[in-house]
């Protein structure tokens, strides 16, 4: 559960910096669906992972974090896409039914924050459940509003819709973490 750097302040630094990174790969992603590049989330997603297997320790629990939540993710979106909640800029090309690489470049990036930026919400059900719906539906809120998915229902329903999904989601996250962490 513990950040893998060395030393009190190089793990808080390194929190700091995870929570940005996560960020910084958020506007790439966006930014690169709405100018027509969607590559570039990509592209930012790989280097960003090369960064941090390179300084984390917890190297095994982190790598099957991040691809369990890719494809929970592909599994999440594709069900909000197939069922009529939304649209994503940029399909997947070959398999237009799922949900495009470059939204699950983020949900990768987003595996690596359970550990690091956001492992305070660890055992803390209810505050994990309310940062999920909001934090969930926010940025698919923002992601409409900037042309990098489109809302087929009611931008309130939708909304709404995708905040419960990740109001339940994000605490069984930690809760596989958790479980996971027992396992190793």
């Amino acid at each position: 559960m513990t950040p893998s750097t060395s030393g009190g302040a190089a793990k808080l630094g390194y929190r700091v910096a995870n929570g940005l990174l996560f960020y910084l790969n958020w506007f790439i992603c966006l930014e690169g669906v709405i100018s027509g590049r969607p590559f570039l989330g990509v592209i930012s997603s790989v280097v960003i992972l090369c960064i941090h297997f390179f300084i984390v320790k917890q190297r095994l629990q982190d790598f099957i974090l991040v691809a369990t939540l890719i494809f929970f993710g592909l599994l999440v979106d594709t069900t909000l896409m197939n069922n009529g909640v939304l649209q994503f800029a940029s399909p997947n090309k070959f398999f237009v039914s799922l949900a495009p690489i470059w939204v699950l470049s983020l949900h990768a990036i987003f595996g690596t924050t359970i550990n690091h930026s956001l492992a305070y919400l660890d055992r803390h059900w209810l505050m994990s459940a309310i940062f999920g719906a909001g934090g969930g539906g926010f940025s698919y809120f923002v992601g409409e509003k900037v042309g990098a998915v489109e809302f087929l229902l009611p931008t309130y329903e939708s909304v709404a819709v995708i905040a419960l999904v990740w109001m339940i989601y994000f605490p069984l996250i930690f809760r596989y973490r958790d479980w996971l962490e027992e396992k190793l």
